[in-house]
């Protein structure tokens, strides 16, 4: 056998068990504490400041942070802030000359935020964006696509509860419970699937969040009913908690690199002949 084909093969082999390990990163929560609307707020305010001096870097950094902030967001999104979240998205759009997209994300933060009293913080009256801010509020509205929430539970779209998702824009999806409890945000760029929750969500929430125009959950049951099994035949077993997926994960990274280590042994042996 050639030398060629077994480097091939090994190198092959190789990038299998590399390919793994972003696996194993994914299964880890990507957030390592609640952040609040004022962390998004003071990335969203740095990004207005930047596209105003025309730092085009700065934009994308601090576009970057807010979407950081609001992935690992603990508590409820006002819909003010999700509409300066779609102009910042706007602003950026604007950066790479895309004006449709512009237009459509600057036609949701006036739906969302329709006080909002004038973009011309952003540059002179004359600037291109002041004049597709006033293009796009003469558009109609894009349509909507319903999400599943959780059994129970609610979902919000831009801090609007029970909204369909815009077609051709970003949006920013809270996931609540049946106890009202906020369970995670989602960031969603235009074209990405739509998630569903049809299944009681059982992941630990950020935070308590609750609403007083909501009746409060039901009772439980009298003390004087007969116990029942804490884990009911009937319950969907649960996805696991990112531990037990990255104990399975650095499981099977070992298992997968004994055996590497034995082909490659064999393959090594076989070359010398």
């Amino acid at each position: 056998m050639s030398k060629f084909p077994i480097r091939l093969l090994l190198a092959l082999l190789l990038t299998g068990l590399f390919a793994l390990v972003p696996s194993v990163a994914q299964a880890q929560s990507p957030c390592t504490r609640a952040t609040e609307v004022e962390d998004f707020r003071e990335a969203q305010i740095g990004a207005e400041d930047a596209f105003a001096a025309g730092d085009e870097a700065a934009l994308h950094a601090a576009r970057d942070e807010a979407v950081n902030a609001l992935v690992c967001i603990g508590e409820r999104l006002p819909s003010e802030e999700a509409a300066a979240f779609h102009r910042m998205i706007a602003m950026v759009a604007f950066t790479f000359g895309d004006e449709p997209r512009v237009r459509s994300e600057l036609r949701r933060a006036i739906q969302l935020d329709p006080d909002y009293y004038d973009p011309g913080e952003v540059g002179p009256d004359d600037h291109r964006f002041i004049q597709l801010y006033a293009e796009a509020s003469g558009l109609d509205d894009a349509p909507v696509t319903m999400l599943t929430p959780p059994p129970g539970g609610f979902v919000m779209v831009d801090g609007v509860r029970d909204a369909g998702r815009p077609d051709g824009v970003a949006a920013v999806v809270q996931v609540f419970n049946a106890d009202y409890l906020l369970v995670e945000t989602v960031y969603l760029p235009p074209g990405a699937a739509s998630p569903s929750w049809g299944r009681a969500v059982q992941a630990e929430p950020l935070v308590d969040e609750s609403f007083e125009e909501e009746p409060a959950p039901p009772p439980s049951e009298p003390a004087s009913s007969p116990p029942v099994s804490s884990a009911p035949a009937s319950a969907e077993p649960s996805s696991g908690s990112p531990v037990i997926w990255l104990i399975v994960g650095v499981v099977g990274g070992v298992v997968v690199g004994v055996l590497l280590c034995c082909i490659f042994s064999f393959v090594l042996a076989y070359s010398y002949y």
